[in-house]
């Protein structure tokens, strides 16, 4: 398992290591171009130094022929450095140890001679007043143990103090992961059914996204959770009424005979259809609103209507309700076509359990300026403002409803409108008494105006 202590404890150790090193290669570099800027100095100074000791005659010149009766004239060593005098004519008339093989045919100024395999540092003055050549030298090796003992200076502190360094960063991570870990601890102690907001108020800016988030998905489990609890108490209340209904009709015709019994079968039977619609209706509206909110696709609203209508005819005309369809055919409605025929199935087949012999069902529908609205109108009794306003909450059946019904039609058809952007509205009619449902695409609080037939 991979530490997010270790790797942060690692990448910042091994990042400071970099930048530390760099800066001690860097500081190196720098103290050794300075010193040996400093010791090509010294070089050139010791030079003049030796040209103003001759100029006040305090080192003597051998004349011409006097090198080969008393041999080489040696100098005095000042320190590392050696020196050698060398004619104009390339004679070389006094020497300290550094030999004067092969003449003298340096420029004037600094340079590098090899001397019997061995590299030396030279500094050339010629004096031409005296007919002289004056060469200061200083062997490498030395130069190169300064250079060494430099780099050591520099990397043993930082060897030595990397261990610290190290111990520092593991222990100001460790402080800084505190409050994840406090996060942490928070949800392991949470119960399993504890689903309320994390705490955000003193977590660093860093942690404000995945607290936010997590409450985010604390949330929606939340509403999942609620959104079950409500589908399994509705299904445990609203199915016991046609289980017990199902149960006495079948006790009455195991009781009886004839007539009676076939009466008791039908109901029985009667309870088992109203018990699987009810069933369709609450799987369908938990659907809805378990999925999650998605661009809606669109459909041309005058082909579903046409289905729609053919498939409540039968009941329409078993009813003795005139259901016909006024859609036109150039409107379409941002829902996909099987949620469009639930709704307008929904919104019909409530039409006409209002709906007495010899009224009209019409299925309308046109778009304008201010959006789409695609309504269904009946002629039964209508709704009071105040039913209109819980019409379309879960299980709700009007005091005066005529005909059986399970109260989802108007609540799957408004959890539908509003998963997919759109408003299910409902409104009286103006000239006679009915409902109008309509599903619109307009922005307005205010209902659609009722729609001519």
């Amino acid at each position: 398992m991979k530490s997010l202590h270790g790797r942060l404890v690692a990448g910042i150790t091994l990042l400071v290591s970099l930048v530390w090193m760099a800066a001690a290669v860097w500081h190196v570099r720098g103290v050794q171009a300075e010193l040996t800027r400093a010791l090509d100095a010294r070089l050139a100074s010791s030079a003049h130094m030796v040209q103003g000791l001759i100029q006040r005659g305090e080192v003597h010149l051998a004349e011409p022929g006097e090198a080969e009766r008393d041999g080489e004239l040696t100098l005095a060593r000042e320190g590392e450095i050696q020196c050698q005098l060398w004619s104009l004519d390339g004679r070389l008339l006094a020497t300290d140890d550094a030999g004067g093989e092969g003449g003298l045919e340096q420029a004037d100024g600094h340079g590098s001679r090899s001397v019997q395999g061995e590299l030396w540092r030279t500094y050339v003055l010629t004096d031409r007043e005296r007919g002289l050549r004056i060469m200061t030298a200083e062997r490498q090796q030395v130069r190169t143990a300064l250079m060494a003992e430099v780099a050591r200076a520099v990397s043993v502190p930082f060897l030595l103090v990397l261990p610290l360094v190290a111990l520092l960063v593991w222990a100001g991570v460790r402080h800084g992961l505190v409050p994840l870990e406090r996060l942490r601890r928070l949800l392991t102690a949470r119960r399993p059914d504890a689903l309320e907001p994390l705490p955000v108020t003193d977590l660093p800016a860093e942690l404000m996204p995945l607290a936010t988030a997590l409450n985010e998905l604390l949330a929606r489990l939340e509403e999942v959770l609620q959104r079950e609890r409500r589908f399994t108490g509705d299904a445990a209340h609203e199915l016991r009424t046609p289980l017990a209904g199902i149960k006495s009709h079948l006790q009455i015709a195991q009781a009886t005979a004839g007539a009676d019994r076939d009466r008791a079968l039908a109901r029985a039977e009667q309870g088992i259809d109203r018990m699987t619609r009810l069933v369709a209706q609450l799987l369908e509206l938990a659907r809805l609103e378990a999925s999650p909110r998605r661009p809606s696709e669109s459909c041309p609203a005058r082909a579903v209507a046409e289905a729609v209508v053919q498939e409540y005819l039968p009941r329409a005309r078993q009813q003795q309700v005139a259901l016909i369809h006024r859609v036109d055919p150039a409107l379409v409605v941002p829902l996909p076509a099987a949620m469009l025929h639930s709704a307008l199935g929904n919104l019909v087949e409530n039409a006409l359990r209002h709906s007495s012999a010899g009224g009209r069902v019409v299925l309308s529908g046109r778009a304008g300026p201010e959006g789409m609205a695609l309504c269904v109108t009946d002629e039964g009794p209508g709704m009071t403002e105040a039913q209109r306003r819980r019409a379309s909450q879960r299980f709700y059946r009007g005091p005066d409803q005529p005909a059986p019904g399970s109260g989802l039609g108007l609540a799957i058809v408004d959890a539908l409108a509003r998963h997919h952007g759109l408003r299910l509205t409902l409104a009286s009619r103006p000239d006679r008494p009915g409902l109008q449902a309509c599903l619109s695409s307009s922005s307005s609080d205010a209902a659609p105006t009722p729609m001519p037939e």
